[in-house]
């Protein structure tokens, strides 16, 4: 079954509330989602709300969105957090990814979610889709890692139909706990079929083989999708023909609807199944998606996704790479809370505890872990408890470039050490096709410029400008009557001029908004121009390098670095972050004594190749 269809009666939270009034949820679906923009749903921004997930929708409104809650800048340290309750910097994991040679995983001796549930209560486990959290020794694989069954690839990206790394298979079939040499089985006969498929019929199979009564069943589902490369059947991209004029952001709208369908089918079986009134389920993204800005050399994959107006994008510790999408919906969501929001400050990592020892009951002692970062936040998301978390550790890499970067905040405040990214400037929308209405468009630019402090916008042929304190650029034309140059007025603040095409060496410095504006339109075959933030100056930090502070309640977007004018925040701030930084585990790297992964020696496919570990 590829349609999906959603047949959940309209009482759905009012017999929930009545069902599970007296004990929590019996089964738990996660479905992560790969690189999806914070403004990529369509109940996110207006203008952008032409992808269609009807599915996911009806979810959240039966649901609660999560509107503060923030996931790590990349990948494979969001996985891991979500699995181990901790921040990556206690185990290695917070220095970009894993690469597909890396020989290094999350350690084997941090207790991972799915460990805890069959431990504690017995949980049936599967998880189906991504893994990436390590590869080369089997015990970095998730049947060793507390799952059950696995269906899905190893490593952190490949093509959709035939999971491929450049010339390598990485599609699995591990269907025991602790499927090793001998166990393990290459998915061959998965080659050529889109893995959006694979991963929800795998889903709807797991659920048709659980006893809804007998069972208890935790369901991980991290589909590839909206991850790049741009690929989906034709059939998903058809409908935005007329609606969508950008080619990259029609194709990731048709990967999302085929995601949402997943979605759709997923839900539909257990209703099927008789255990949808019994089940929670969580959303997320991993990160913010991925922007094609010209600051950013680490941005080639990006995919047509949308943080706008948030700054920055996947990489970064920017709201846009870091802000998540999420909510939970279905059993334990009293019906009071349905389609309502919680804005109390969430991080990833606190999953483990909100599922386990909140919405399951599981008393932390039942199942020993190293100390966790993560909170319970069950009774405040669900009920009236007041929002457990205070503060949050966004990221400290001592690996990244200019000299490594941090960030820490702490109830509003947002402090960040070194460069915040790569990318670090906005990133417009996409402008929509004739078949959407120009005004809809601009009542949402308007909308944004009034938040923005009255920030003008300006309109130039062959270029959609958005202008904020650092500039927004995006190719592609602006509807018609969104607004006039007229309306331009020069933004005081410097920055590096880029050109398409241009390079930070070649970049003007010192320029103003408006010069870079005049400098795009005299430059023959200039469609965009970005303006790039200087770095600040003043404030020093252990790295010598920049502090910004930014209170994130007044300024959501960035914009506004108030580290010189509150040094009694920064002041607050840098200890708490100096006290973490003291307990930083070093990044992991190449372990000496694996040798090189030599596909010839794996009949071609990605297999452990240093043992079991």
């Amino acid at each position: 079954m590829r349609a999906g269809t959603w047949r959940a009666a309209a009482v759905w939270c009012l017999l929930l509330a009545v069902a599970v009034a007296a004990r929590g949820p019996r089964h738990v679906v996660v479905i992560l989602a790969d690189d999806l923009g914070h403004a990529d749903l369509e109940w996110m921004s207006t203008p952008l709300g032409q992808i269609k997930t009807p599915n996911l929708r009806k979810l959240r409104e039966r649901g609660i969105q999560l509107d503060n809650y923030h996931v790590q800048q990349v990948c494979s340290p969001s996985r891991a957090a979500l699995h181990t309750g901790r921040y990556p910097i206690r185990y290695g994991m917070q220095h970009y990814v894993i690469p597909h040679n890396g020989t290094w995983g999350v350690p084997t001796d941090e207790v991972f979610l799915p460990a805890v549930l069959k431990r504690a209560r017995g949980f049936k486990t599967a998880h189906t889709g991504k893994h990436h959290m390590g590869m080369a020794k089997w015990r970095y694989t998730p049947t060793f890692r507390g799952y059950d069954s696995f269906v899905g690839y190893y490593g952190g990206e490949c093509t959709y139909f035939g999971c491929f790394y450049d010339t390598t298979y990485d599609m699995h079939r591990d269907m025991r706990p602790e499927c090793g040499p001998g166990c393990s089985e290459v998915a061959w006969d998965l080659d050529s079929t889109y893995s959006t498929y694979i991963f929800t019929d795998r889903a709807v199979e797991v659920i048709e083989e659980t006893d809804a009564q007998a069972d208890r069943l935790f369901l991980y589902v991290a589909y590839q999708a909206v991850h790049s490369p741009n690929q989906v059947p034709q059939q998903y991209v058809d409908p935005y023909n007329a609606t969508i004029a950008d080619q990259k952001r029609r194709t990731f709208a048709g990967m999302l609807s085929c995601m949402d369908e997943g979605i759709g089918n997923i839900t539909e079986a257990l209703r099927a199944k008789g255990m949808l009134d019994d089940t929670l389920i969580v959303f997320s993204t991993d990160n913010g998606g991925p922007v094609d800005v010209p600051d950013c050399d680490v941005c080639a994959d990006a995919t047509g996704s949308v943080n706008w107006p948030l700054r920055g994008g996947k990489f970064s510790l920017w709201q846009g790479g870091v802000l998540g999408t999420a909510f939970v919906a279905g059993s334990g969501v009293p019906e009071s809370r349905c389609g309502t929001s919680y804005g109390g400050l969430m991080h990833i990592a606190d999953w483990l505890p909100t599922l386990a020892y909140g919405a399951l009951g599981i008393g932390p002692e039942e199942v020993p872990t190293k100390p966790l970062d993560g909170v319970n936040q069950w009774d405040a998301i669900v009920g009236n408890a007041a929002p457990p978390r205070e503060s949050y550790l966004v990221n400290i890499d001592r690996l990244h470039e200019d000299g490594g970067h941090a960030g820490f905040q702490q109830g509003d405040w947002k402090l960040m050490v070194g460069r915040g990214g790569p990318p670090d400037s906005w990133m417009a929308p996409l402008t929509s096709g004739p078949a959407v209405s120009g005004t809809r468009l601009a009542a949402e630019l308007e909308a944004t410029r009034a938040a923005q402090r009255g920030v003008p916008l300006a309109l130039a042929r062959g270029a959609c400008f958005v202008s904020a304190d650092k500039a927004l650029r995006r190719p592609g034309g602006c509807d018609s009557g969104v607004m006039s140059p007229g309306g331009f007025a020069a933004s005081p603040d410097l920055g590096y001029c880029y050109l398409e095409n241009d390079t930070l060496a070649g970049a003007v410095v010192n320029s103003t908004f408006a010069s870079c504006f005049a400098a795009c339109q005299r430059t023959p075959g200039c469609a965009a121009f970005s303006l790039v933030p200087h770095p600040p100056t003043g404030l020093s930090s252990w790295y010598n390098t920049t502090v910004q502070l930014f209170n994130i309640a007044d300024d959501p977007y960035e914009r506004h670095d108030l580290a010189a004018e509150r040094p009694d925040v920064v002041a607050r701030l840098l200890p708490e972050l100096h006290a973490i930084n003291a307990t930083v585990v070093p990044p992991a790297h190449h372990d000496p004594n694996c040798p090189p992964f030599d596909p010839s020696k794996t009949n071609n496919s990605y297999l452990p190749w240093c043992g079991m570990g």
